[in-house]
């Protein structure tokens, strides 16, 4: 992830890999994600030390190696907290289409792609949970987690994007439905309860 050397490097990777990471987290879940925050504050430090003018060069050498370990853990909280936010954004999207019939859209095809791509996806995120928890190789551990994120973003473009107009149409319909259903329902209950008092005045006047 960060192939570069150096303080320039690192500034890069934060701004057009960390950046865009955490904005999508924003967006996904409308909050700021503090730990991140934290080691960004750290990654900074560090880089501040660098610059010191009276600092020695193994001085300077040992506080970029310090920035760039904070650096790894910031890419790998990042995969692992956008994987989280896309996982609540399909188990919200599952909640509310859990009584439409998604079976037509793109000809049958969707339900299928998506539960492929959730499956796929969830499960690269179990594999690099248990890589970080067995504490073996952190560049791998931030890869499977890279790899996760990769995955669950299919799953995310999957239901939204071109195929949300679809589901708010397949929602609306179903809406529809039930209503006149519930209204026909009403009205056979009225007219039964119409009977049943036309025979209670009947048998009293009679």
């Amino acid at each position: 992830m960060v192939r570069k050397s150096g303080p320039a490097s690192i500034y890069e990777t934060y701004l057009e890999v960390v950046c865009p990471l955490v904005t999508t987290y924003e967006v996904l879940t409308g909050e700021y994600p503090v730990p991140i925050a934290n080691e960004i504050r750290a990654i900074f430090t560090h880089l501040a030390r660098c610059n010191r003018s009276e600092s020695s060069v193994s001085y300077r050498q040992k506080e970029s190696r310090n920035a760039r370990r904070h650096l790894q853990r910031v890419l790998r909280d990042c995969f692992k907290y956008v994987c989280i936010a896309y996982d609540d954004a399909y188990k919200d999207f599952s909640r509310l289409y859990c009584r439409v019939d998604l079976t037509t859209v793109d000809n049958g095809n969707f339900l299928p792609e998506l539960s492929a791509a959730y499956a796929k996806a969830r499960n690269s995120f179990i594999a690099a949970r248990h890589e970080e928890c067995a504490i073996r190789d952190d560049l791998k551990v931030l890869n499977l987690y890279q790899d996760a994120m990769i995955a669950y973003e299919k799953v995310y473009n999957l239901i939204s994007g071109k195929n949300l107009e679809k589901f708010v149409r397949l929602k609306r319909r179903r809406f529809w439905s039930e209503v006149i259903k519930t209204f026909f329902a009403l009205i056979g209950v009225a007219a039964s309860i119409i009977t049943i008092f036309q025979f209670i005045i009947g048998q009293v006047q009679a």
